[in-house]
């Protein structure tokens, strides 16, 4: 029961930070019916409840469930091309992913004493993913029209080849009891931070 609770609680904070991401960036779309478009936090939470209930499927192929909620929730509720929903989608699982990385890595970083920090690594990650889509909604709340333009697109790369550096760095073997396990926390943080800002 705790973990249904668990995964219930994750997929909705999950939700409410795609939520706020999206709807800072994206118009919402009309529905014919009002109530449906209340549905959309919910519609979420249920997508990332089903990947979270789901036997988990091979390494490489995990990011993909995630993208592909995203961009149908997304596709539904907002006006977007098909295109730039993929981009954004892929995005946000690289960031969900490399916030978790980092709170996993960052873990094993620190002094043994700290080490059951482990049990709580989802919990962490997720409420970092949430302040960081918090922050990103106060800064370019009002902004809708910065998609607006095709100049971006160019730059769609980037969160595929983070995604694929980060599954890569996170799948190599590295012993936390070492110079060089910490060291490889320090190496894998400056990495995302930096092509997140570049792009």
């Amino acid at each position: 029961m705790s973990v249904i609770l668990k995964c219930l609680a994750l997929s909705f904070m999950t939700g409410i930070a795609c939520k706020i991401f999206f709807e800072t960036l994206i118009p919402r779309r009309k529905m014919r019916y009002g109530w449906m478009e209340n549905t959309f936090l919910l519609t979420f939470a249920l997508g990332f409840m089903i990947i979270s209930m789901t036997p988990v499927p091979p390494y490489m192929l995990r990011p993909v469930r995630v993208v592909i909620v995203i961009f149908i929730v997304v596709q539904i509720y907002f006006k977007i091309r098909p295109l730039h929903n993929l981009i954004l989608s892929i995005l946000v699982c690289s960031l969900m992913w490399l916030m978790e990385m980092l709170v996993l890595w960052a873990i094993f970083a620190l002094p043994v004493r700290y080490r059951t920090l482990v049990y709580l690594e989802e919990e962490i990650a997720y409420s970092l993913l949430f302040g960081l889509m918090f922050l990103f909604s106060v800064c370019y709340k009002g902004k809708k029209n910065m998609l607006s333009g095709t100049n971006w697109i160019r730059y769609g790369y980037v969160p595929i080849v983070v995604m694929v550096m980060i599954m890569v760095l996170s799948s190599i073997p590295w012993n936390e009891q070492e110079p060089d396990g910490k060291a490889g926390f320090l190496l894998f943080a400056m990495f995302g931070i930096m092509v997140m800002f570049i792009f």
